[in-house]
């Protein structure tokens, strides 16, 4: 199925926008882990919930550059079809074993 170029670039910015929302949100969450007063076992848990959301916000990103990848102007291409070539007319030589002279 084929996205019209409207639909794609809301999502490319969609993306771009949670990816951003998630890099923030993986920021102040590590900003959150090094405050003093948590417990050592509290400042593990912010820290590695830090590095998922970062991970999300990565995984945002490169799903918003696939999609812009996806709007650039491409060549025309040859596309198969299904139709298969016509036989080689008889008497052409090109229907015989091997090419050898019967």
């Amino acid at each position: 199925m084929r996205l019209s170029r409207p639909r794609v670039l809301l999502r490319l910015v969609l993306l771009l926008v949670g990816a951003g929302f998630m890099a923030w949100k993986a920021w102040d969450t590590e900003l959150a882990s090094g405050r003093a007063g948590l417990a050592p076992g509290e400042a593990l848990r912010l820290h590695r919930i830090a590095l998922v959301e970062l991970l999300l916000s990565v995984l945002a990103a490169g799903t918003a550059a696939a999609a812009g990848l996806s709007l650039r102007a491409r060549t025309p291409r040859h596309r198969l079809g299904l139709a298969t070539p016509a036989p080689p007319p008889p008497g052409s030589g090109s229907a015989d074993h091997g090419g050898a002279a019967q």
